[in-house]
C-alpha cells in the first residue's frame, strides 16, 4: 500500500507513538505502535498499526531467551486493499559473544497476494 507520490514542496504530516511494557519477573512483555502519515489536499490517509507479545527469560547459562508473537496492519482511507502480517520468531543471546541469534518467520497478506518470508541470522555487538 503507496499512497500517491508527493511532488516537492507539497506538506507530509506524520503522527506516530509506541509504548512497551514489560513484566520482569515473568519476563512477558508486549509493544504496541501506531502512525498515521497524511498528504496536504488529499483524504486519503495511510494508518499502520503493529502489536508484539512475548516471553524473555534465561532459558540457558549463554543468555536470554526471547520468544514473540506479532501482528501489524496498514491500510489507505479510501482504498479496498490493506496489508497484514502475522510473525513470530527467537531470539538467542550469547552473552560471553556479544551476539544474538534469530530466526523469525511472516505471512504478509496483500490484496490477493500472500508471502510466507523467513530470516535467520546474527549480530554481534561491538
Amino acid at each position: 500500500i503507496i499512497p500517491t507520490l508527493v511532488a516537492l514542496g507539497d506538506t507530509v504530516q506524520v503522527w506516530s507513538g509506541s509504548a512497551s511494557v514489560m513484566h520482569i519477573t515473568s519476563g512477558l512483555f508486549v509493544n504496541a505502535a501506531a502512525g498515521n502519515l497524511s498528504f496536504e489536499g488529499s483524504t486519503d490517509d495511510l494508518n499502520g498499526y503493529h502489536v508484539q507479545g512475548g516471553l524473555e527469560q534465561r532459558f540457558f547459562s549463554l543468555g536470554k531467551t526471547t520468544l514473540f508473537l506479532e501482528w501489524a496492519e496498514a491500510k489507505e482511507d479510501g482504498a479496498s486493499d490493506e496489508l497484514t502480517i502475522w510473525g513470530g520468531g527467537i531470539v538467542q543471546s550469547i552473552d560471553p559473544a556479544a551476539m544474538d541469534l534469530f530466526v523469525n518467520l511472516r505471512q504478509i497478506e496483500l490484496a490477493d497476494d500472500d508471502a510466507l518470508v523467513g530470516m535467520a541470522g546474527a549480530r554481534i555487538r561491538f
